[in-house]
């Protein structure tokens, strides 16, 4: 699993930032890249448009459900977000449950 932590000084605050490695994934296609843990939002970023404006932001005070889920009834490596205004973003990371624990207690 690749769990990064940074305290960033930002405007003399220091800003928690977790990234993980991972698929962003809708039931067949996956695509990879990097899953952010920032204070106030989620960041996906794809590895294969790094050099774009392609990212997706979810703000955590805009999610309604984050929960783990078993990948083809078989592994946990499954986190599904289901945002208040009901749009489904799913990923599959090595420890979603970990990750799951970290969106929690950031959104408390």
């Amino acid at each position: 699993m690749s769990i990064f932590y940074f305290p960033i000084l930002n405007e003399n605050i220091y800003t928690t930032y977790f990234f993980f490695s991972c698929f962003f994934w809708d039931g067949s296609i996956q695509l990879s890249g990097v899953l952010e843990l920032w204070d106030a939002e989620l960041k996906f970023s794809f590895e294969d448009f790094q050099h774009s404006h392609l990212d997706l932001k979810i703000q955590l005070n805009d999610i309604k459900v984050c929960k783990p889920f078993l990948l083809f009834n078989v592994a946990r490596k499954g986190l599904k977000i289901i945002s208040i205004n009901g749009k489904v973003d799913m990923f599959i990371l090595e420890d979603s449950k970990e990750f799951y624990k970290m969106v929690e207690k950031q959104r408390r």
